[in-house]
């Protein structure tokens, strides 16, 4: 069985090979995307009295508003907090008492969200993020597909999360860790099972 240093030479063949876009081909595309949420910000960033205010106002708002607009919130207002931590509702409150010390002010926000000729930028960077992740889940996918055609139950079994959804658990809190294959000959295994699992530990 060859080893990995022998396939050395040619480990440029390995590189996964999905397709991206080149910088700035995707600005018109991205910018008709986000235009509407880009114009919803500025429209209540030009009403809100602070910047907790506009905070607040976004949360009003349904989704998918929300949380497009609490992601501009992030590179306007407050980058030390994530997506993830402004929307959630319950601790809104909480992520005011602790952050609004770092908020840019309301006049600084609308002066900059105001220089329209930075929409294609700040959509395009938001277009980057849109498909967060796509590429590893539609790697992951395309291996189960071939371990199952190569190596059939019941003599061995793919387990696990073929695209998105929350990682395992660990100590350190979830976590999508690669999965690790184990290998029992058959004759080794219960009788009533007699396969193999691939586990993602």
């Amino acid at each position: 069985m060859p080893t990995f240093a022998e396939s050395e030479p040619d480990r440029f063949k390995w590189i996964t090979s999905y397709d991206r876009k080149f910088y700035p081909d995707h600005f018109d595309v991205a910018l008709s995307y986000y235009q509407r949420h880009i114009d919803r910000f500025r429209e209540l960033a030009e009403k809100a009295s602070d910047s907790v205010r506009l905070y607040r106002d976004i949360m009003k708002a349904t989704e998918p508003d929300r949380t497009q607009m609490l992601r501009i919130f992030t590179r306007y207002v407050s980058p030390k907090t994530s997506v993830e931590m402004l929307k959630r509702v319950g601790k809104m409150d909480e992520t005011i008492r602790n952050f609004r010390k770092e908020f840019r002010t309301i006049r600084l926000v609308r002066e900059w969200i105001n220089r329209r000729d930075y929409d294609p930028m700040l959509a395009a960077i938001m277009w980057e993020y849109k498909d967060r992740g796509k590429v590893g889940y539609d790697l992951t996918e395309e291996f189960f597909d071939w371990f199952e055609n190569r190596f059939p139950p019941p003599t061995w079994e793919a387990l696990g999360k073929r695209r998105g959804g929350a990682g395992h658990r660990t100590q350190y809190g979830r976590s999508r860790i690669p999965p690790r294959v184990r290998y029992r000959h058959p004759h080794q295994l219960p009788r009533e099972s007699r396969r193999c699992r691939l586990r993602a530990l």
